[in-house]
């Protein structure tokens, strides 16, 4: 959504106009040049950015915005004489220095060493700003001297909480208010692998068990459902309990969604090699591979393919075991194909992320049935049965949302083919691989025994570990940040407000709606509670075994898998160790995790340019998201309501979009080097554009925002960097993204993602 970059004299023949089209002469750039030209040329013309090795860091707009439907922040143009910009002259563009003083304060030096460490000056940024900015950034160094992140990147803050979390985890069993939640985590520290699988077995034949092929009795697969989806997701679909999507301030409604996993497809290739000799069993037979025609696809589809061998492979060691001995050889090899083969034909009908993550932009009427239209799309279920034994009430042909509706009709297809003993073993193996197989035999995932139990803890428990992590602050301290990050969204938000009042292209109806929406648009910080009262109701129901983790983790999960429960629906956790931010439509609210808002990013002795353009660009992020094309069809109150923008300014945007589509194709090209080959990616602009909208808009909120605070106060640069303010701000919104990726990490997420690849945000 590029509502808030947009202007009444725009049109798409000049928005869509090619870097390649503007050429500048003697280095010099001229008038009117497109921006990103502009900064090229003052670039190679400025000495003292020669002279320092580096670079106008506004060049990140070639990066980002380059597709954008206007440049609406920056119109001047450079000067003839000194390629400069008119706001950057009292900066000290064109002089070598800038006219006021640099920032000495301890906290400007760290952050400008952080700075520092990421980039490659001899790298010239008008062909790759992103390598400028982040080629020198290490993954590997997580803390720095000062033991605080080493990096701005949100790679590394990741990794730096989690090392946190797991510090204070280990402590917590000494503590008399986190004793519990040190237990259990240091139940899974000393657990036994060997004691584990013989735990996950025992609970396959709770379930039911393996159903041989003669003698076997009648198989309830609506019976076999409730009592997995009693512990945590079935390997057919997740069902729960959340806000209504027709009516927020309604009781609560069913939803039927697709199935959890606890590892994704990418953790599990990196931890799993081919064996030294495997079976003679044939896993080519079970899955097919289509034709296509460009490399990035063939590519794909040979990381896809080897996943699907490696995990056929675990699934037959799982299955030695599952099967009982006295089958004989031929019996083991023929349920081997039947059970591989349901599994094979399973994990083909689940549908990749981008598939579903626009779901939510058709109307919601295509997504809610009732139990007796969804018995018509489902019928291998008793939707009836399940929901009441769930539930604990009769669910009278009650509102169900189906998230992914065309997932359930092809899975009822498909199920279709299988006999019910071999989808109830099939099921059985599914749940046993990508559920208990992970909590079982951690060793199989990572070396690092210690970081595997802090994430599965995290998980698990995840309201008492996030108040141990809010623990070690003081409550002053966290209330002093909230209300730091509230001025902050309040800036922002006045901001846009501004910006959208002023478009002449949008119709009164239209307008009033958006400003309505962000007049009550807000934000919620995670849970601060770390009083002793609160930690203890949540821990008070934990039951903590020494050597049973596993029992310990399905025990916790039947206990939080209680379906007649609320636990606080006004409000969307968001635990520190996700680190994600997200816009929740039904609450027209932005949820901020606790981990950011305790980072340096608004200390008072650094530039505001440096909160602006970190916590400030994940906020605008965000409040884009609320006038994207999914934001728009929920009104401020979080109700559905379609009819809030007229069909005119639809069109308008639609054109807008489609145009900011077009460029992002034209101007990104990238190739990766893969088994040998040059694979030249591309990527699926139509479904990224959402989030490539929400990154360019609020990028120009953030750098609008601040210049409008800059006015009359300038902030000054940061040491041992000759760059101005203004370079500085897009620097440090590039190195938020600051990462290394494989090349088959890039192929996979440029194909199963909705997010742009990292350094082409």
């Amino acid at each position: 959504m590029a509502l808030s970059a947009m202007t009444s004299e725009d049109h798409c023949s000049m928005e869509c106009m090619s870097v390649q089209d503007t050429h500048i002469r003697g280095g010099v750039p001229p008038t009117g040049t497109w921006l990103c030209c502009m900064f090229c040329g003052w670039l190679r013309s400025n000495k003292s950015v020669h002279q320092a090795s580096i670079s106008l860091a506004m060049l990140l707009v070639m990066a980002l915005l380059v597709g954008s439907p206007v440049i609406f922040l920056i119109t001047s143009a450079p000067d003839d004489k000194t390629g400069c910009l008119q706001q950057d002259v009292d900066e000290g563009c064109g002089v070598g220095s800038s006219s006021y003083e640099t920032c000495n304060t301890v906290a400007c030096e760290t952050t400008s060493q952080k700075l520092l460490l990421a980039m490659n000056p001899t790298i010239e940024p008008c062909r790759d700003f992103y390598q400028y900015a982040c080629d020198h950034y290490d993954v590997a160094k997580i803390h720095n001297e000062y033991f605080d992140p080493a990096h701005l990147s949100l790679t590394t803050l990741h990794k730096f909480i989690d090392n946190q979390l797991k510090d204070l985890l280990f402590e917590s069993k000494n503590s008399d208010v986190f004793k519990k939640l040190g237990e259990f985590f240091e139940s899974c520290v000393n657990s036994n692998d060997e004691n584990n699988m013989q735990q996950m077995y025992k609970i396959l034949d709770e379930l039911g068990g393996y159903l041989p092929p003669n003698n076997a009795p009648s198989v309830d697969l609506t019976h076999l459902m409730r009592r997995i989806l009693r512990i945590y997701s079935s390997p057919l679909f997740d069902v729960y309990l959340d806000r209504s999507l027709l009516d927020p301030n309604d009781t609560l409604s069913i939803y039927v969604d697709l199935p959890k996993r606890f590892v994704t497809s990418r953790q599990f290739m990196d931890t799993h090699e081919y064996p030294d000799s495997v079976s003679d069993f044939q896993y080519s037979e079970l899955f097919e591979r289509k034709k296509r025609n460009n490399e990035q696809s063939r590519a794909y589809l040979h990381i896809k393919g080897r996943l699907e061998e490696l995990k056929l492979i675990l699934m037959e060691k799982i299955l030695d075991s599952f099967l009982p001995t006295t089958l004989t050889a031929a019996q083991r090899k023929d349920e081997k194909t039947q059970i591989l083969s349901f599994a094979s034909t399973l994990s083909k009908v689940i549908p990749r992320d981008k598939e579903t993550f626009h779901k939510l932009r058709s109307d919601i009427t295509d997504y809610t049935y009732d139990t007796a239209s969804l018995q018509q799309i489902f019928d291998h279920i008793n939707w009836d049965s399940l929901f009441t034994d769930l539930f604990h009430v009769t669910p009278n042909n009650a509102t169900v949302f189906v998230m992914s509706p065309t997932y359930l009709v092809n899975l009822n297809l498909m199920l279709s083919r299988f006999d019910p003993r071999q989808i109830h073993n099939g099921i059985l193996l599914v749940y046993a691989t990508d559920i208990l197989y992970v909590l079982a035999n951690s060793t199989a995932y990572t070396k690092d025994k210690a970081s595997y139990c802090t994430k599965i803890t995290g998980m698990v428990l995840g309201e008492p570990v996030n108040a141990l992590y809010a623990s070690q602050f003081k409550q002053e301290f966290l209330r002093h940040q909230t209300s730091k990050v509230n001025k902050l969204f309040q800036s922002l938000k006045s901001s846009l407000i501004s910006r959208i009042s002023d478009m002449t292209w949008l119709d009164n109806a239209t307008r009033v709606f958006i400003l309505t929406k962000l007049t009550h648009l807000n934000i919620q910080v995670t849970n601060l509670d770390t009083s002793q009262q609160y930690i203890t109701r949540l821990l008070e129901s934990l039951q903590v075994q020494e050597h049973n983790f596993l029992g310990n983790v399905i025990s916790r999960f039947k206990l939080t898998r209680k379906f007649n429960e609320t636990n606080h629906l006004s409000v969307r956790w968001s635990y520190p160790f996700l680190l994600n931010a997200f816009y929740e439509v039904t609450l027209n609210t932005i949820v901020i995790p606790l981990a950011l808002i305790v980072q340096p990013y608004l200390r008072s002795d650094i530039p505001r340019y440096v909160a602006y353009a970190t916590m400030g660009l994940i906020l605008s992020h965000e409040m884009v998201h609320s006038l994207d094309l999914t934001g728009l069809r929920f009104d401020q109150n979080g109700f559905q309501n379609d009819s809030s923008y007229s069909a005119q300014s639809r069109l308008r945007l639609d054109a807008r979009l489609e145009c900011y589509a077009k460029q992002y194709a034209q101007v990104f090209i990238k190739h990766v080097d893969f088994k040998r080959t040059r694979v030249r990616i591309q990527f699926d602009w139509n479904a990224t554009k959402s989030e490539n909208m929400a990154d360019a808009s609020g990028l120009q909120i953030a750098y609008n925002t601040w210049r409008l605070s800059h006015q009359g106060f300038p902030d000054p640069p940061l040491p041992s960097l000759s760059l101005t303010p203004n370079q500085l701000f897009f620097v440090l919104s590039a190195q938020m993204y600051c990462t290394k990726m494989s090349p088959e990490d890039y192929i996979m997420a440029v194909e199963t993602d909705y997010h742009t690849t990292a350094p082409e945000r």
